[in-house]
């Protein structure tokens, strides 16, 4: 499996597109509702409909578009190869996480504070507390 990376460029665009009220709310297409946006992902992706981080995503109305982009070559591809536009992994996911949840925060608050403490290399990222968000192969789904 290959893991993408984040180019600079597209960093330094989610980033001042964080400074936005909008940006961390659905885009495009008039959809209001983050569930009814992921019902389409969850055609495929069962495994993520009630997971505890799209759950909270979902009462703030950040739909799966906002962090994986409209992902249509993905979606049409019944086999499953097509990766989504976007996939963040290790720090470069936290760095993405935070263009929409305040760093100044997260630096001060609670256990975040502890983290913002210890050296970079040594920092837990964002999934490591907040839900896996991991795809469950197909291959590994056991019939019960």
């Amino acid at each position: 499996m290959t893991v993408r990376r984040i180019p600079l460029l597209m960093l330094c665009v989610l980033m001042a597109a964080s400074a936005l009220p909008l940006a961390c709310r659905l885009m495009g297409g008039g959809v209001v509702d983050a569930k009814v946006a992921n019902a389409v992902c969850y055609e495929c992706h069962i495994d993520f409909q009630g997971e505890k981080l799209v759950r909270e995503h979902e009462q703030h109305q950040v739909a799966c578009v906002r962090c994986h982009g409209p992902s249509q070559a993905h979606m049409e591809d019944e086999v499953r190869k097509t990766k989504p536009d976007f996939i963040a992994r290790g720090k470069a996911m936290t760095i993405f996480c935070l263009t929409c949840h305040s760093p100044a925060k997260h630096a001060r608050v609670g256990d975040h504070a502890d983290e913002a403490r210890k050296p970079a290399d040594q920092r837990r990222t964002c999934t490591q507390c907040h839900g896996e968000h991991k795809l469950v192969e197909v291959e590994d789904i056991k019939p019960k």
